[in-house]
């Protein structure tokens, strides 16, 4: 298992990742948009505090019977609801379209990284924490931005949720002192803290439970992206498998990778159902622990129903706020394992983007290499190529016996072997190699022509040969 980093240092790699976008050509839009999620969260916070204070002269009228006064409760209710349903309807709305637009732009940047030159090559010849890119591009983009877009959102809910309804309750405890065993004892904000320190004792708690979902949260990603890896292979090779009759083989080998994955879901099932018998428990009791806990100054004292119905919804909005760490440590957790897989994937790419120890240089050549020595990941040495001098338009034919090194030494004319010594001059243009088994867009490619130039020329093991656009192609061949 990969070394799990901390939730501090989780956080702080979402702030790397995340500051680019907002400091990128769309920091205006990024901008406008949430900020128009943020005035969304306030309208609902807003909405929240007149149905506090609504609440009090709703619950009055019923006290005492007052019809007219019941109406008029009623209007006002429906008021605040168009503003709740408008705010977390339009919230709902500006934060998707926030979404996918800073996704395109992540997705961009990554793809950009990923395909520029051979860098996705060699980091799978590097064997290193990069499994999956596909799953680290697709899913794991979409999840990191759909977690901050919704952590930062209920942040700032309970940010504001807490600097409205900590008025009320402080107001609350002033009015009416703490009554314990007949006597009255003026404590400020005795609602406020109490509510802070119910939220804090239970936030602690649920650390010391859930902190080991970071880690298992990141294997579940990583053995659910092999297993479906595995799957892709298997369609992709279906004739291959069928001839070698390898049915047998490759259903052992992928019901061993799910075996893999429910392992890891009954380590994640055993620790959130801990994590879940607290947070659980501390919802449920916390509902109405305000009212049992201001009771005696109901029956016994001058609180109003009104107010005692409008008090226990100021300390429940307020010990929410105080409890935002206990209702979203698995997302939290879930946000952790997310960025991990993504700065490691970064990590890999930069590793990746570092050239070769052989020394590059341009020239009119299109290869123009000497003493170039190509060896494996280990440093064994696979060949050597003492010189090597085509101008566009010329050919060299590369004979060797099997496993003897030409297409390592392809791969690091071309330039995408990483463990290479030497000198490797290469054309200004780009060099384009065809595989043992090309592929190219027919878009992009004019592929029927690749392969008839290739079919004249079945003499040859190696090609190297001018192509339209100024552009040079460089292919091995089976034939001897």
């Amino acid at each position: 298992m990969n070394r799990i980093a901390s939730l501090g240092t989780s956080l702080r790699e979402v702030a790397r990742i995340a500051a680019p976008y907002f400091r990128s050509e769309e920091r205006w839009s990024a901008a406008l948009l949430f900020i128009s999620i943020i005035l969304a969260q306030l309208a609902l916070v807003g909405a929240a505090v007149a149905e506090n204070y609504w609440r009090n002269g709703f619950f009055q009228t019923l006290q005492d019977r007052d019809w007219d006064g019941f109406l008029v409760q009623s209007g006002l209710f429906s008021t605040i609801g168009v503003v709740f349903v408008l705010a977390t309807v339009y919230q709902r709305y500006l934060t998707q379209w926030l979404a996918i637009r800073w996704r395109r732009w992540l997705t961009t940047q990554y793809l950009g990284k990923w395909l520029d030159g051979s860098v996705h090559y060699r980091a799978a010849l590097a064997g290193g924490p990069i499994d999956n890119p596909d799953q680290r591009i697709a899913d794991d983009i979409r999840q990191f931005i759909d977690g901050v877009i919704s952590l930062i959102v209920g942040l700032l809910n309970a940010i504001a949720r807490v600097v409205s309804f900590v008025a009320v309750l402080w107001t609350l405890s002033n009015l009416m002192p703490l009554q314990i065993f007949g006597e009255s004892y003026v404590i400020p904000g005795y609602l406020v803290w109490a509510a802070l320190i119910y939220a804090a004792l239970g936030s602690v708690v649920t650390h010391l439970i859930g902190r080991h979902l970071i880690g298992i949260e990141f294997e579940r990603e990583r053995r659910e992206a092999n297993f479906r890896f595995a799957l892709v292979r298997v369609r992709e090779n279906g004739e291959a498998i069928a001839m070698m009759r390898g049915e047998a083989s490759e259903r052992e080998d992928l019901l061993g990778r799910f075996a893999e994955i429910a392992r890891n879901w009954y380590r994640l099932m055993r620790w959130e159902q801990f994590v879940s018998l607290f947070a659980e428990s501390y919802k449920y009791y916390s509902r109405y622990f305000p009212y049992f806990a201001l009771a005696p100054l109901f029956f016994g004292g001058p609180m109003q129903l009104g107010a005692f119905m409008q008090a226990g919804s100021a300390f429940n909005s307020v010990h929410q706020a105080f409890s935002y760490f206990i209702s979203s440590y698995v997302r939290i957790a879930e946000l952790a394992a997310t960025v991990q897989r993504l700065s490691q994937f970064e990590l890999a790419m930069q590793e990746s983007a570092f050239g070769s120890e052989a020394i590059s240089s341009a020239t009119d050549l299109v290869v123009d290499a000497e003493n170039l020595v190509v060896s494996d990941a280990a440093g064994r040495e696979l060949a050597l190529l003492r010189r090597l001098a085509l101008a566009p338009g010329e050919t060299a034919l590369l004979i060797g016996r099997s496993g003897a090194g030409k297409t390592s030494l392809l791969r690091a004319i071309v330039g995408i072997w990483p463990h290479v010594k030497g000198r490797a001059g290469r054309h200004a243009e780009p060099i384009m190699a065809l595989p043992q088994r090309p592929t190219f867009r027919l878009e992009r490619f004019d592929a029927r022509s690749a392969i008839r130039h290739r079919q004249e020329r079945t003499a040859t093991n190696a090609c190297v040969r001018c192509w339209p656009q100024s552009a040079s192609v460089i292919w091995i061949s089976r034939s001897t």
